[in-house]
């Protein structure tokens, strides 16, 4: 059993390598997260690129660096595209795109490189987008970048070396030694550019005068926005040997680029030379505050080649500085060295703020007298002092005294130099316990130079307490100081002053209240307005008290009294509250008592008796006044009377009424009002909420309106307020609105509460309960009021009307219609005429409407239904309905047209119209018409108004376009004119009618190749060749006409004839067909007046055709002219020059004697534009001569490059007889050497012929520009048949395999006579990754050839597929290449790429040992069922090697469902395992001895395991076909692909098993059940009685069985006779 186990737990372990190896390049992602690729940057490297105020590239091909990062919390795959946009408004254009693989999830940026050809133009943009099936947030998946194209030239200078002027000097002072200087230059443009550097010393009075130094020379190549521009030094040395004196020295920077210069002057200084100089370094600026002092320290440093000494002069503009050093010589300084100078400066105290000393110190060299000098300023700072003055007069106290408390005035003085705020602080020079001391002002504020503030300190002196406490420092005679620290908000030296102070000798007698506040509760004052008032008695210890340091023995006599209550109010009023208060002192005196003596006194205070006291504070106070002796008086004792006040504090007790409590009569089902008030009856002012407790029935409706917003009372006066005047501004007005149910019984009484709460608090206050009694109301409502009813004149519908009694009783209703009268349409009544109606209850009244046929939806018809009844007040109700019949519409308008009409192009149709109106209303309709093609019609649309039965008519003119080429306007060409007719205000569409419009044939034509006037010699036949292109739209044959007339004029010239010439031609439609003329000059003795107006007419030889043509030229006698003599130059492949013979002639005009003509080039023009191309126009250089001249000069070579002055230079030619022209003039033209042969390029030569006798001083001649151009074409071409891929050393491979890199090479060809230039490649793949760009070629000579190579990698493929064609394009296009032929410029081609298989060898190989391992095993399989399962696996291994064997596109498909096919075929064999499972479960059935234990565990065991061992086949098969390492494209749809064939595949095998097993069960059950019975049958036959017996027991019928038979019928017994008769015979 063990063994049996671990045959499928082996081969588990020997293909788990294998279930990774499909997935080893493959990226899946998690359902429950996800990848977030973002391109964090965009860089451009491999050509110039800057931002110089924006983004500018390089014309040129530029590497893109792109940075993309996936943030997401999972791996995934995704695709880098390069997006390029022309312009804003140009489109989007692919430049490439690039298979990023697999990123991992929360990985670094990782930079990718795509290539770019800039081309010149400004405002483009580079998109770089990553794209993925399932990137979780897009928004960061596009890199953006702007910039324009362009060849910016731009250098600058970013550091330098070059002398400066020292501290103390004038000028910069070198020694006469050599000296050498840097200037660090950079490129900051996007191309190419050489910088070199120049000084120029200059000095008018030195020989010479001039010196100029160059640096050496950089070459600075541009930067990029990845690699910037680094700077280039360039370095310039000289000699100043020879030099001395005041030089001016620049500096200048050359820089070069192509087709650009610029000279920058950096910098410009003058410059001693001498071997005397030093630099001297001065002091800074500095402040230093008065009475300070600083010193000034001054280094010299000797920077000459000989030692110096210095005289020192120093100077002070205010004297405050030392002038020690002045006039003194310093000690000799060696080369090199240095000396220090100190200078002490002193500021006076007195000095003002800001105020300043210059110091200056110079010194004057010994050796040459040249000075250094050093200013430096000082200036004072901020004093910043207040001076403080505190009275001097002692300051007497009495301790207690509080009105008026004791103060001290002080004073405060700014005695600085600067404005400043100043802090002051007040103190006591001793600890006194519980006094107090105020300061009246903290800070003085800014107080200028010299002004004052004043204030004071408050005094606070504890009263006298029996014994005195030493601590407080109250006894008579007792004396300490105040004092005040003044110092500055920013920070000062403090200053203060000081006062004294001293306690005078008191006497006071201490009133004795117990208590100084007594608080009344809510309570009391309640109880106080129900009963006594407020009745209070307060126990008083009144007291001689004293602060003498001896006692004196004499008494005191005190009176004490009560003084005027106040009352102070909590919010307002109680004026006259006092007088409602009353209060006693018993006794009132007291005579004869002892300093340190009391006594007992009482306080009654009662209030009015039932009144509430007003909330506030009542204040009682008891005054004490004692009497002194005459020894107290004498010695100068104080005695004052004491008040103290008894404060009686009143809280607010809130409380308020209604008074109203009904009933209140209410109209029924409408707002009623009821005013009432509201009182405060409170002690105070007091804010009030009021609500209605919702108690109230359904239909029930009441509000308040108060005072103030939301139910709200708010500050309401109390009713004592005013004590004691009654005005009412305690009561405030509510308004009550109640709303009844409509259907409430008439006379009802509805209780209504109202409460009331404290707004401030909420608390609940009281409430108000009160009627309302329903009245009585009669009241209607008719439902609809206006209705409309729909008919037609074939139907005759109802309108109701309801009837809703809206009152609160039954009431009576009469009902009556007004019908209108129409004749047309009736309306009925078909109610009766009075209906009653309960409360609250409907009934509705009918109304037919019969209309006739005559009825007009136009019209109007309204009936109105009138309901009236008695009010409750016994008045008439009215109340009206209407019922409006709207008759339907019938919408019924007819159009006539005609069927078609003829349309010649470029001329305007009439269309014509009918409309009739046949329906049941006026009609207001548009008449709109379009017609196909967008042709033009006016107008566009019409409005007509038809009556019913009424007609109208209308026009529409069609504008038929003119030819314009296209098959829309040929001949018999059809075109609909649709018209439409629609009701005007709804759209609707009633009619909609088309006319034919035929295209008639017209003819017209273009005319290319003729010319205004034609030019003639004397006898000339000319002829020339005009094309003409017929324009029309029918093949035509025209007649050709000729006629010459006389200028001007229509008569016949005899000057000339017409040669041979065509007099009809065929012209086809858009087929260009030529016209060949000639004209001959036939006049013997022409002169230069002699002219002709040829004319030439064309006319279909078809009538029925429109057009004709006609075209004139003009025929005239010249000298000199080009008829093309040069313009198609051929360039000897010898390079020798070329002759051409250009004739002319002496045509009279006044004299016809013979005569010496000249001539002049007086315009020279060169025909190709040699900055345009980028190329330097001396490298092609031309030569022209003229060669058959005359005299010493026989050949004259043009100066090309001369401007014309006319006159200058003139070439005589030989005498010339009349009307000849020979010899011609001979031009000698000798083109570039080849291969500088450039398509387009030649000149275009101005000749002037000037006749002897009449040009007026070179101002009258014959001119006529020749052309000299070369006719030669340029055309590279890519060879299509030079295709070849090949690996890195050049060895040409047979295919391309997926993953690998090669090169794919072309050989590019100049297959035509001229020179192409700057030929740049492109090549794009799908199927290949593109990993390099071709260099671009930048000439191309005529017959050349180049290759072109591309490093190439193939894309992987599909894991289902051997290979693909990967379609390709190559493509040159070339800046200039004059008469290119494009169809060769582009090559479309299929490179294969093949699936990473193994070796053909390997392959077979493994193909053959498969199958013979695969039939071995299935021919073991009889010997153990094990066998088959490894042939399983080396059957899929097969089928893997297989995969490879064949590169046919349905191949690779169909191995993999023969796969498939081979693991299911085979599943199903190796079920059998379970027969043998289920063959022993049903020997268990019957009690035989089984095998298996536990037959369930078994199967499900079995099941289990050969799922597994054949679900894992496919993955050693999906790992030979994608090989090692696999190779397979990440996209999604081959995850989902691959995984899902091995899940069906899995999924499958698990079915068939299943159903195996299911199968095995259900035989093998019925086997069983079947042998059991068979058992039971054998066992039964033998046994006949328990047969019988079994079967009686299941109620079977035996009597059927054993009863006897029947009589037989007659016939049955006849023929028994006849049988035994015969017998007997």
């Amino acid at each position: 059993m063990l063994k049996q186990k671990g045959i499928p737990v082996l081969l588990v372990t020997l293909f788990l390598i294998q279930l990774a190896l499909p997935f080893a390049d493959a990226t899946e992602t998690s359902g429950r997260a996800g990848p977030d690729f973002q391109v964090t940057a965009m860089k451009f490297d491999g050509a110039g690129s800057v931002i110089n105020g924006s983004l500018i590239l390089a014309p040129d091909v530029h590497t893109v660096r792109i940075d993309v990062s996936n943030v997401g919390t999972t791996a995934g795959s995704a695709f880098l595209s390069l997006v390029h946009k022309g312009s804003p408004s140009a489109a989007e254009s692919t430049i490439d795109t690039v298979d990023l693989g697999s990123i991992p999830g929360g990985s670094a940026s990782t930079t990718y490189l795509l290539s770019f050809t800039a081309t010149t133009g400004p405002s483009q943009t580079l998109f770089a987008r990553v794209s993925s099936a399932n990137d979780g947030n897009p928004a960061n998946d596009e890199y953006r970048r702007d910039f324009n194209v362009e060849t910016l030239h731009e250098g600058n200078i970013i550091a330098d070396t070059l002398p400066t002027i020292a501290s103390g000097n004038a000028n910069v002072v070198l020694n006469r030694q050599s000296h050498s200087f840097d200037i660090t230059v950079r490129n900051d443009g996007v191309m190419a550019t050489s910088a070199v550097m120049q000084f120029v010393l200059t000095n008018a009075s030195a020989t010479p005068s001039t010196v100029s130094v160059w640096s050496n020379t950089q070459i600075m190549q541009p930067g990029s926005i990845y690699d910037p521009s680094e700077g280039k030094i360039l370095t310039g040395t000289f000699s100043a040997s020879t030099l001395s004196g005041l030089w001016n020295m620049s500096v200048h920077v050359v820089l070069n680029g192509t087709g650009w210069t610029q000279t920058q002057t950096y910098k410009e200084f003058d410059v001693v030379f001498s071997d005397y100089s030093a630099e001297m370094v001065g002091p800074s600026d500095r402040t230093t505050s008065p009475g300070d002092s600083a010193t000034l320290y001054y280094v010299i440093r000797n920077t000459g080649s000989s030692t110096d000494s210095f005289s020192i002069q120093v100077s002070s503009t205010l004297g405050w500085a030392s002038t020690a050093l002045d006039s003194t010589i310093t000690q000799f300084i060696n080369i090199g060295a240095t000396t220090t100078l100190s200078v002490q400066v002193t500021v006076p105290q007195a000095a003002l703020l800001s105020q300043i000393d210059i110091v200056s110190l110079s010194i004057t060299s010994a050796g040459s007298g040249y000075v250094l000098s050093e200013t430096t300023r000082v200036m004072a700072g901020e004093s910043l002092q207040a001076t403080v003055d505190i009275t001097d007069v002692t300051t007497m106290v009495i301790p207690g005294q509080t009105n008026p408390p004791p103060t001290m005035a002080f004073t405060v003085e700014n005695t600085g130099n600067a404005p400043s705020s100043f802090n002051l602080v007040s103190g006591l020079s001793v600890n006194a316990l519980n006094w107090n001391h105020n300061i009246s002002i903290s800070n003085t504020g800014e107080l200028q130079v010299g002004e004052i503030v004043t204030g004071f300190i408050t005094l606070e002196v504890p009263p006298i307490q029996m014994p005195l406490d030493p601590a407080e420092y109250n006894r008579a005679g007792d004396s300490l100081s105040a004092y005040i620290f003044a110092e500055a908000v920013s920070g000062s030296i403090p200053t203060s002053d000081t006062g004294q102070i001293e306690v005078r000798p008191v006497i006071t007698i201490d009133p004795g209240l117990p208590v100084e506040t007594m608080i009344l509760t809510e309570s009391d004052v309640l109880n106080a307005g129900q009963s006594k008032g407020i009745d209070e008695i307060f126990a008083l210890n009144v007291q001689v008290r004293h602060n003498l340091a001896s006692d004196i023995t004499e008494t005191v006599d005190v009176a004490i009294s009560v003084g005027d209550i106040s009352f102070e109010a909590a919010s307002s009023g109680g004026f006259n509250e006092v007088d409602r208060w009353n209060a006693t002192l018993t006794p009132e005196e007291s005579l004869g008592l002892s300093l340190g003596d009391s006594f007992a006194a009482s306080l009654g205070v009662q209030s009015q008796t039932g009144q509430v006291p007003l909330a506030g504070i009542i204040k009682i106070p008891v005054t004490t006044t004692p009497t002194l002796g005459t020894v107290h008086v004498a010695n100068a004792v104080y005695s004052s009377p004491i008040t103290q006040e008894l404060s009686i504090v009143i809280p607010k007790v809130i409380d308020g009424e209604i008074t109203e409590t009904g009933p209140l009569p209410a109209n029924v089902g409408v707002d009623t009002d009821f005013m009432f008030t509201f009182g405060n009856t409170g002690n105070d002012r007091s804010s009030y909420r009021l609500e209605i407790v919702q108690n109230l029935p359904t239909g029930w409706d009441a509000s308040l309106t108060t005072a103030s917003p939301d139910n709200t009372i708010v500050d309401l006066a109390s009713d004592l307020e005013d004590y004691p005047l009654t005005s009412g501004a305690h009561l405030s007005l509510v308004t009550l609105t109640v709303k009844t149910d409509p259907l409430a019984q008439a006379g009802l009484d509805q209780p209504l509460t109202i409460r009331f709460y404290d707004l401030d608090t909420g608390a609940y206050v009281g409430e108000q309960t009160m009627d309302i009694r329903v009245g009585e109301t009669v009241n209607a409502s008719l439902m609809p009021a206006n209705q409309t009813i729909e008919a037609t004149p074939y139907e005759s519908p109802s309108a109701f009307v309801v009837i809703k009694n809206s009152g609160n009783g039954p009431t009576t209703y009469s009902v009556s219609l007004d019908d209108g009268g129409y004749d047309d349409v009736a309306f009925e009544l078909d109610t009766s005429s009075s209906v009653i109606i309960a409360a609250g209850y409907e009934s509705s009244v009918r109304v037919n409407i019969i209309p006739t046929q005559e009825a007009s939806a136009d019209k109007f018809y309204m009936a109105n239904l009138t309901v009236s009844m008695i009010d409750e007040n016994g008045s008439l109700v009215e109340l009206y309905a209407n019922i409006v019949a709207n008759m339907s519409e019938v919408h019924d308008v007819l159009i006539s047209t005609p069927d078609s009409l003829a349309a010649v192009p470029g001329t305007i149709v009439t269309l014509p119209f009918d409309l009739e109106n046949t329906g049941n209303l006026v009609e207001t309709v548009n008449v709109n018409i379009s017609v196909d093609g967008g042709w033009d019609t006016t107008p566009v649309i019409q409005t007509f108004t038809i009556p019913i039965d009424g007609a109208s008519s209308g026009t529409f003119d069609i504008t038929i376009p003119a030819l314009d080429g296209t098959d829309d306007m040929l001949n018999g060409a059809i075109h609909d004119a649709n018209i439409t007719v629609s009701n005007t205000a709804t759209g609707e569409v009633y009619v909609e009618t088309k006319v034919e419009l035929l295209v008639a044939p017209v003819f017209t034509y273009t005319l290319d190749g003729w010319g205004d006037e034609y030019f003639f010699h004397q006898g000339d036949n000319r002829e020339w060749t005009a094309t003409i292109t017929n324009t029309g739209n029918k093949d035509v044959v025209v007649n050709v006409g000729y006629q010459i007339f006389m200028p001007g004029l229509t008569i016949e010239s005899n000057d000339w004839s017409l040669s041979t010439s065509p007099t009809q031609l065929s012209l086809p439609r858009n087929v260009p067909v030529s016209l060949t003329v000639g004209v001959n000059a036939v006049e013997t003795n022409p002169d230069l007046t002699t002219a002709a107006d040829f004319r030439i007419t064309l006319t279909p030889t078809d009538v029925d055709i429109d057009g004709s043509g006609e075209f004139t030229t003009e025929l005239k006698m010249k000298r000199l002219f080009d008829i093309g003599y040069a313009n198609q130059l051929k360039a000897p492949a010898n390079n020798d020059p070329i002759a051409v013979f250009i004739p002319y002639s002496h045509i009279p005009s006044s004299n016809d004697a013979p005569t010496n003509y000249s001539i002049e080039i007086c315009g020279i023009t060169r025909l190709l534009d040699f900055n345009a191309i980028g190329l330097l126009e001396d490298d092609y250089v031309w030569n022209i001569s003229i060669i058959n001249l005359e005299g010493t000069e026989s050949t004259h070579y043009l100066n090309l490059t001369q401007p014309c002055v006319p006159g200058t230079n003139v070439i005589e030619l030989p005498l010339r007889a009349k009307y000849v022209q020979s010899p011609p003039l001979t031009f000698m033209v000798k083109v570039p050497d080849r291969p500088n042969i450039l398509p387009g390029d030649g000149f275009d030569l101005d000749l002037r012929l000037y006749h002897p006798d009449e040009h007026n001083g070179y101002t009258v001649y014959t001119e006529e520009t020749f052309t000299f151009a070369l006719d030669v074409y340029a055309d590279p071409v890519i060879d299509p048949f030079s295709q070849r891929i090949v690996d890195a050393d050049g060895n040409e491979l047979d295919e391309l395999m997926e993953g690998q890199t090669a090169y794919l090479e072309f050989t590019l060809k100049n297959e035509g006579t001229a020179l192409a230039l700057g030929v740049n490649s492109n090549l794009e793949c799908t199927g290949l990754v593109i990993n390099d760009k071709t260099p671009v070629v930048p000439f191309l000579p005529e017959g050349a050839e180049e290759t072109l190579r591309w490093q190439v990698t193939g894309e992987t493929l599909d894991w289902w597929e051997q290979g693909v064609d990967a379609d390709c394009t190559v493509s040159i296009v070339s800046s200039y290449a004059l008469g290119n032929i494009d169809i060769n410029d582009v090559v479309e081609f299929e490179q294969t790429v093949d699936s990473s298989a193994p070796a053909p060898i390997t392959v077979l190989a493994g193909f053959g040992i498969a199958l013979i391992i695969t039939i071995g095993l299935l021919g073991l399989t009889n010997q153990n069922e094990k066998y088959r399962l490894g042939a399983v696996y080396s059957g899929v291994i097969m089928l893997g090697f297989s995969f490879h064997l064949l590169d046919y596109i349905w191949w690779g498909p169909t191995i993999i469902a023969i796969t498939a096919l081979w693991v299911w075929r085979m599943a199903w064999r190796s079920s059998e395992e379970f027969r043998y499972i289920h063959e022993d479960y049903q020997r268990a059935r019957k009690g035989i001895s089984t095998i298996y234990a536990d037959h369930f565990q078994a199967l499900a065991d079995s099941r289990r395991q050969l799922t597994v061992i054949l679900s894992l086949p496919l993955l050693g098969f999906v790992a030979v076909i994608l090989g090692l390492p696999p190779q397979m494209s990440p996209d999604e749809a081959n995850l989902i692909s691959l995984v899902g064939y091995i899940l069906l595949s899995t999924i499958v095998v698990w079915i068939i098993l299943r159903r195996s097993n299911n199968m095995y069960g259900s035989l093998y059950g019925r086997l069983t059940d079947i042998e059991v019975k068979a058992t039971r049958i054998e066992r039964d036959l033998g046994d006949p009685a328990r047969l019988l017996n079994d079967l009686a027991m299941e109620g079977l019928d035996l009597s059927a069985i054993i009863e006897p038979p029947q009589p037989a019928t007659a016939a049955e017994s006849n023929e028994e006779v006849m049988s035994d008769g015969e017998e007997q015979n």
